[in-house]
């Protein structure tokens, strides 16, 4: 299957805002197209659509927090991720929320998603930036 994306982004509703000001910081400062389901089409099947844009994908980016740990989307999300051996980038917001990622997954990055802003972000992922986010995030691809 050709790759239509190379970054897609888990995360639960509750934490929308979050992910997507993250995705909008990784397309600004990078070359990297990311999904969200901000841009699934009017009326489109959710179950379907979602799990077409994660196997059009070239890594995942997910972000766990507490509500991510009660969401079965994102439990689903990362299992089919790891089945499609994708490259998997967590940004939690708890060390705890660890425990909800599969063994073997390199965790790049804690944030506080509790009181996270745009420019922690901008601090956080500049710095995994610097260490070759783009690469990390690509290997797959």
């Amino acid at each position: 299957m050709t790759k239509q994306f190379d970054v897609f982004v888990s995360y639960a509703p509750e934490d929308a805002s979050t992910a997507l000001m993250l995705a909008a910081y990784v397309e600004r400062t990078t070359d990297l197209s990311v999904w969200t389901t901000d841009k699934m089409p009017p009326g489109a099947p959710w179950d379907r659509t979602i799990m077409e844009a994660l196997r059009s994908a070239s890594s995942v980016l997910v972000l766990l927090t507490p509500a991510a740990s009660r969401s079965a989307w994102v439990a689903h999300e990362l299992g089919a991720a790891l089945m499609a051996d994708l490259p998997v980038v967590a940004v939690v917001s708890r060390p705890g929320l660890l425990k909800l990622l599969p063994a073997g997954t390199r965790v790049s990055s804690t944030l506080d998603a509790e009181n996270l802003s745009e420019e922690r972000v901008v601090e956080v992922l500049s710095g995994l930036r610097q260490r070759g986010f783009d690469q990390a995030l690509r290997q797959a691809g």
